[in-house]
C-alpha cells in the first residue's frame, strides 16, 4: 500500500507529524477489509518512530486493545522499540518496564522463539547497563529472574541467553548461579547449555585447567548422551573460546598494556620478554580402545608429511613469551579426542586452520606431536566413536 509506505518514509526520515496525518487519513478511509494495512502501520510507529513518546502511545494502545482493529505485537517491533529507548534515554527503568509488560501481553504460552527474541535483546540492554556494577547488576538480576517465573515458567533458552551474556562480570560465582538455576527450576540442559557452559570459562581469567577440562568432559558425556558419532564442531568451538580465544585476548591485551606503558615512558619499543620454555619431548599418542603411536595416525601422520607443522615451529622456537597452560590443554584435549573427529579435514581445522586466525596458537602447535596425553581422561562412551584413525 502506498500510504503505508509513505508513513515508514516519513517515520524513518523523523517526519512525525506528516507520518500521524497520513495514519489519520489512512484510518478515515480504511474499512475493516482494509484493517491489515493500519495493523502494519501502528507496528511502525512502535518500532520505526523516533519520537518515543508517540511510539510509547502506539504500543501503550496496542497492548490494552484499543484501536477498532486487533494487533497481534509482533516482537520484531518491541526489540527495536527496546533499542530506539535505549540509544535515545540509557533509562533501564524504562525499559523494563516495556520488556515486562510485553512479556504479559505475550502470557504463558507464547511460542519460545518469541520469548526467547525479546528476552536476547532485554539481556543485551540489562548487561550493557550492569556492566561495571556487577553487584547491583547481580541482585536486579536475581529479581527479575524470580519476576519473570511469575509470568511464565522458565524454559532453558532463558537461562542458556543469562548465561551467555553474563560472561561481561568475569565472575565465576555467577556462572555457578545460573549454572544451579537450571536444576532449581527443574529445568533439563541441552547440549547448548553444556556448550555455553564451557565456553564461558573463557571469562574466567583464574579458571584452572582442571576446571576447563571438567566443563569439556560434561560436554562429552552429554554428546554422547544424545547420540552423536562424532564431536560436532560447535563443541569445539566452545573448547577452542576456553582456552585459545582467552588466551589471544590476555595476549593482546598485555601486550597493548605494556606498549601505553613504554610510550608514555620512554617512546621507545619495549624490551624482550622471558624467552619461552620449551617442555622436554615425548611421543606418545592415546587412543581410547586401541593405543596406538601418535605417527601412525593418519590425518596428523598427513599433516606432518606435508609440512604443515614446520612454520609453526619455527615461529616458536624464535617466540620470546610464555607458553600458557590453557594453550597446552587445549592441545592435548585436540590430540586425545581427535579419533572421535568427524574426519582428518575437521582435525586439520582444530590445528593448523586455527593457529591461522591466533598467533598464540601458532607458538605452541610445534609442541602437537609430542605431547603426552594420558593424563586426559576420557569417559566411558556408547555413541561417540572413534572414526577418524
Amino acid at each position: 500500500n502506498l500510504s503505508v509506505g509513505m508513513i515508514r518514509a516519513s517515520l524513518s526520515a523523523s517526519e512525525n507529524d506528516m507520518a500521524l496525518k497520513l495514519f489519520q487519513k489512512l484510518c478515515q478511509e480504511s474499512t475493516e477489509m482494509k484493517y491489515g494495512y493500519l495493523i502494519e502501520t501502528h507496528l511502525s510507529f512502535i518500532g520505526e518512530c523516533k519520537d518515543l513518546n508517540v511510539a510509547q502511545t502506539f504500543f501503550d494502545k496496542a497492548l490494552n486493545d484499543e484501536m477498532p482493529y486487533k494487533i497481534d505485537l509482533q516482537v520484531s517491533y518491541v526489540k527495536s522499540f527496546l533499542r530506539n529507548i535505549w540509544s535515545q534515554t540509557r533509562d533501564f527503568n524504562h525499559i523494563y518496564q516495556i520488556w515486562y509488560k510485553s512479556s504479559l501481553h505475550y502470557g504463558r504460552n507464547v511460542n519460545h522463539g518469541i520469548s526467547s527474541s525479546l528476552n536476547d535483546t532485554f539481556f543485551d540492554i540489562f548487561f550493557e547497563n550492569y556492566a561495571v556494577d556487577k553487584m547491583q547488576g547481580f541482585q536486579t538480576l536475581q529479581n527479575i529472574i524470580q519476576t519473570y517465573n511469575n509470568i511464565k515458567h522458565i524454559d532453558e533458552p532463558f537461562f542458556n541467553i543469562i548465561l551467555a551474556k553474563c560472561t561481561v562480570w568475569h565472575d565465576r560465582s555467577i556462572l555457578e548461579y545460573i549454572d544451579k538455576s537450571y536444576e532449581a527450576y527443574h529445568i533439563p540442559k541441552t547440549i547448548v547449555a553444556y556448550r555455553i557452559l564451557l565456553k564461558s570459562m573463557g571469562s574466567v581469567d583464574d579458571a584452572s585447567n582442571a576446571e576447563i577440562l571438567q566443563r569439556w568432559m560434561d560436554l562429552i558425556r552429554k554428546s554422547d548422551e544424545i547420540g552423536q558419532r562424532f564431536i560436532a564442531n560447535a563443541d569445539w568451538a566452545a573448547l577452542r573460546d576456553a582456552t585459545v580465544t582467552w588466551t589471544q585476548n590476555d595476549r593482546d591485551s598485555k601486550k597493548s598494556n605494556m606498549n601505553s606503558t613504554q610510550i608514555s615512558r620512554t617512546a621507545t619499543p619495549s624490551p624482550s620478554l622471558t624467552p619461552m620454555d620449551t617442555p622436554a619431548p615425548e611421543h606418545l599418542f592415546n587412543n581410547p580402545q586401541n593405543p596406538m603411536d601418535f605417527y601412525s595416525h593418519p590425518a596428523l601422520q598427513a599433516a606432518t608429511a606435508s609440512g604443515a607443522f614446520d612454520e609453526f615451529a619455527a615461529e616458536a622456537a624464535s617466540s620470546s613469551i610464555p607458553v600458557d597452560g590453557r594453550m597446552v590443554l587445549y592441545l592435548k584435549i585436540v590430540k586425545r579426542y581427535s579419533p572421535y573427529c568427524r574426519d582428518s579435514r575437521q582435525l586439520a581445522r582444530l590445528t593448523t586452520g586455527t593457529a591461522v586466525k591466533y598467533s598464540v596458537l601458532q607458538e605452541v602447535l610445534n609442541q602437537f606431536q609430542t605431547l603426552i596425553v594420558n593424563d586426559i581422561p576420557i569417559p566411558e562412551l556408547h555413541n561417540l566413536k572413534p572414526t577418524c584413525v
